[in-house]
């Protein structure tokens, strides 16, 4: 048994079937039902058995949406593992689909509209290297952020789907539960983010940085250093065709993979 004690001005519990309703009343409400003492106090226990509970609509009794409720559909689309767009519905009155513009790690950096009507309002966004906000955004049609994964804004969190990153501090909040690779000491910091290199690796599983993001950077590291070569070459005058093969030195591009140049 339990007993509490309210004061009339405040509340007004109501039983019903083993449930408690709470009523807020004003106090000239309060007066006109009735003499009342100053205090009321309601003892109750309770139900024998848990009320069933079956899908309701935001009004509480499963007739429909009560007013000022609005029902809001949002559906993200993928290219590659890569979020490159969403779509926000407001059934009867609004279907946007908007694309999102990232930058080499695929973090979500501003958004635009597909009907042509140029960038969404408050959606540029600009991150320091471990992910914490430079330029936080206003917008609200999608919770996509660094390296495109999603973001709890509130608690100031992204989330890598194996576990929970803290941008501030540039460390996961839980220890990672495999070692991607043995030989890398620094995979024995097991709540580093990305090797402490965030500008050129990613780590969409949470668990392994390697997997994609290193593999990624490497490519990119391989074709950079062969682009400076091809340009070095069509700045000599050599044409398209000959600026390709001619002096390419293999050795460059090499050390461009491995993260050298």
């Amino acid at each position: 048994m339990i007993t509490e004690s309210y004061d009339t001005g405040w509340l007004l519990l109501l039983p019903d079937s083993y449930t408690w309703r709470v009523r807020a009343c004003q106090d000239e409400d309060c007066v006109q039902a009735g003499p009342w003492p100053d205090a009321w106090s309601f003892t109750y226990q309770e139900a024998p058995t848990p009320m069933p509970q079956s899908p309701q609509a935001p009004d509480g009794n499963g007739g429909g949406i009560q007013s000022g409720y609005t029902i809001v559909q949002r559906s993200v689309y993928f290219l590659a593992g890569q979020a490159v767009a969403v779509r926000q519905v407001v059934p009867g009155e609004t279907n946007n689909l908007l694309h999102l513009h990232s930058d080499h790690l695929g973090s979500n950096s501003v958004m635009s509209y597909n009907n042509g009507g140029g960038m969404v309002a408050g959606s540029r966004t600009r991150y320091l290297p471990f992910g914490a906000y430079r330029t936080a955004p206003s917008q609200t049609y999608t919770d996509r952020g660094y390296t495109g994964q999603k973001h709890n804004d509130d608690l100031g969190l992204i989330y890598y789907n194996a576990r929970y990153y803290l941008p501030g501090v540039g460390r996961f909040l839980s220890a990672d539960s495999i070692v991607p690779d043995a030989g890398n000491p620094q995979s024995f910091n097991r709540y580093s983010y990305v090797f402490n290199q965030p500008t050129r690796i990613t780590d969409p599983s949470g668990h392994c940085p390697w997997c994609l993001g290193a593999l990624g950077g490497a490519i990119g590291g391989g074709l950079a250093a062969y682009g400076k070569q091809v340009l070095g070459n069509l700045q000599g005058g050599m044409t398209l065709t000959a600026s390709l093969t001619t002096d390419i030195d293999p050795s460059k591009i090499a050390a461009g993979v491995v993260g050298e140049q």
